[in-house]
Formats: C-alpha cells, structure tokens, sequence
C-alpha cells in the first residue's frame, strides 16, 4: 500500500495491492478519509468473520459503487494510517508513472 502524488499529472494516487484509486486533489482526499472514518471496524470485523471471509472489512468504493474493496483489520488500519500521514504532509512521495492499470474515482464523487 502506499500513496504519492504524481509528478506528471499532480493527481494523488492510492495503490492498495493490484487495485489503484486517484484523487484529482486533497479534497477529495480529505473526503475519503472522512468516509473510512465512518466505517465501524468491529462491527463489520465481527460480521464478515462469521462468514468465513478472510478479510473481514468489506466496503464500496465509494458510496454509489458495485465495486467493493476488501481489508483486513490490519491492512485497514495501514489504509487509514498512510492517509493520515500523508494528509499530515509526513509523507508526499512524488513518482511518474505511465501504463498502469487503474479504477479512477469520478471527478464527482460525494463521500456524505
């Protein structure tokens, strides 16, 4: 996992394993922050675990999405910690990358 802001389109990019989400600025960053936050870890941790799911924490995309992101406690945990620190400016690594393969966040998402 890590998160960077890229020197050749300034968008913030989040890589958590295969899957890439990019932010067009720390607004919207700052939104998906606010929107993990909301998320109840126990609750959904306790939930998942009685479905044999190996990870536990399961939550859209966004708030209008099919597409569901999978953590466990841990990794979550780490996801909200590197947000954190990078909105903190503890880490703002700047990386050029082309040819990725990437789920965009639409310009318009709303994380109410």
């Amino acid at each position: 996992m890590r998160i960077f802001t890229c020197n050749s389109c300034s968008k913030i990019h989040l890589e958590i394993g295969n899957t890439q989400i990019h932010f067009a600025d720390i607004q919207k960053l700052k939104k998906y922050f606010e929107y993990l936050n909301t998320i109840d870890i126990a609750y959904y941790a306790a939930i998942n675990r009685n479905k044999g799911l190996t990870r536990v924490i399961i939550i859209p995309l966004d708030n209008c999405s099919s597409v569901h992101l999978g953590f466990t406690v841990q990794e979550f945990k780490e996801l909200k910690k590197i947000i954190c620190n990078y909105l903190s400016g503890k880490q703002k690594q700047i990386h050029s990358f082309t040819g990725l393969i990437e789920i965009q966040l639409m310009e318009k998402m709303n994380f109410n």
